[in-house]
């Protein structure tokens, strides 16, 4: 985690200065915009969609809820092992979570969707956590579109993740997706938001500046009335971005040798069942059952990951757990996984100790010592 932000450095500070020397940070209009150019090369990472950048994920989620237009009290079916933003968004929009379970291996699957998906059901969001994708996300795509549900796609934490060759956050309405600093491809803020729908996608874009668009050059007002926003991105950041995009074959083959090695680790000192990673994936965690007593947190003890810590979440949490032995069982699975990082590069998600784990530092070495020490 944090390999993006790990790797900050030459190619960063060239792109930087570029700008700086331009005198130009606020967001250009045309080819010239670091802005433009980054945007149009996510695209080209993402087939057919249209990508905006933008402050950070949760500014994206909020523009997406905001503009389905649901009537409030309508539900959003999600995970209740994600992030603290992606409930807020759904409370500050008047709409209310209802909990989708997830297998053992954190999987999604689509009966599960179809079982819980009702008549009061406004949109469905997929978290693609940890490099990780859900491997129905096609069935469940297809399953939304029978029913008329929006499907969103939340790849704050899977840039660049595919899913049987597609990307992940190309098979709804839109995605969003974080940049910042524990992120794969890290800016140390920000964020932005695809979508495939062309209507959409302006509806998107014009409420995040002042119910405008970019048209030739200039700001022209939007087909519809949108009650727009500031909400750009300035040219430093998408400079920032474009350097890490440039070398994300590189990032990915970095994600990928540390998660291989640390697993390689792990399996031959313990016998922990370790869930592992689809092709597709870029895992910078390492998942792994943790035995009993052992003395090391699980990912139901992970802060505001889990909707069940979240003060204003834990009683409906709890209710949905009481009422439905699937979340109950995802509490269970919660419970027992833990995980560690590949790649770390502070302490959010390392080793009791607080070591980073990179196999340059002997991180590798501590990382197996101290879970060792924990049991």
């Amino acid at each position: 985690m944090g390999i993006g932000n790990d790797l900050v450095g030459d190619v960063e500070r060239l792109m930087a200065d570029r700008v700086l020397r331009r005198r130009a940070l606020h967001r250009m209009i045309g080819p010239a915009s670091q802005c433009w150019r980054a945007e149009a090369e996510i695209e080209a990472m993402y087939p057919g969609t249209r990508c905006l950048l933008l402050p950070s994920a949760t500014v994206g989620l909020a523009l997406v809820l905001e503009l389905l237009d649901l009537e409030p009290g309508r539900e959003v079916l999600i995970p209740a092992f994600g992030w603290l933003s992606n409930w807020s968004c759904i409370r500050r929009a008047g709409l209310v979570p209802r909990f989708l379970p997830l297998d053992d291996d954190l999987q999604i699957r689509a009966d599960a969707v179809a079982e819980r998906l009702t008549t009061r059901t406004g949109a469905v969001i997929i978290t693609h956590l940890m490099g990780r994708g859900h491997q129905e996300i096609a069935a469940i795509a297809a399953l939304c579109a029978a029913r008329g549900v929006p499907l969103l796609e939340d790849i704050a934490q899977s840039f660049g993740v595919a899913v049987n060759g597609r990307r992940a956050g190309t098979h709804g309405l839109a995605a969003w997706c974080s940049l910042n600093h524990h992120k794969l491809v890290s800016t140390g803020d920000g964020g932005f938001v695809l979508s495939s729908d062309a209507a959409f996608f302006a509806r998107v874009s014009a409420r995040h500046d002042h119910g405008c668009l970019i048209r030739e050059g200039k700001r022209r007002p939007a087909p519809t009335v949108e009650p727009g926003l500031s909400l750009r991105v300035n040219e430093l950041t998408a400079a920032v971005l474009r350097a890490q995009l440039a070398r994300f074959a590189l990032i990915r083959a970095r994600v990928c040798s540390l998660h291989a090695a640390l697993s390689s680790a792990l399996r031959a000192r313990f016998n922990f069942r370790l869930i592992e990673p689809y092709a597709g994936d870029l895992p910078f965690t390492v998942l792994f059952e943790r035995p009993a007593g052992m003395a090391y947190p699980s990912l139901a003890e992970s802060g505001w990951h889990m909707a069940a810590n979240v003060p204003w979440l834990a009683a409906a949490h709890a209710a949905a757990a009481a009422g439905d032995p699937a979340i109950a069982r995802t509490c269970e699975t919660l419970g027992r996984v833990a995980v560690v990082g590949a790649g770390f590069v502070d302490p959010y998600f390392a080793i009791p100790e607080g070591v980073g784990i990179a196999a340059e530092d002997g991180g590798m070495e501590r990382t197996v010592v101290a879970l060792a020490r924990a049991l």
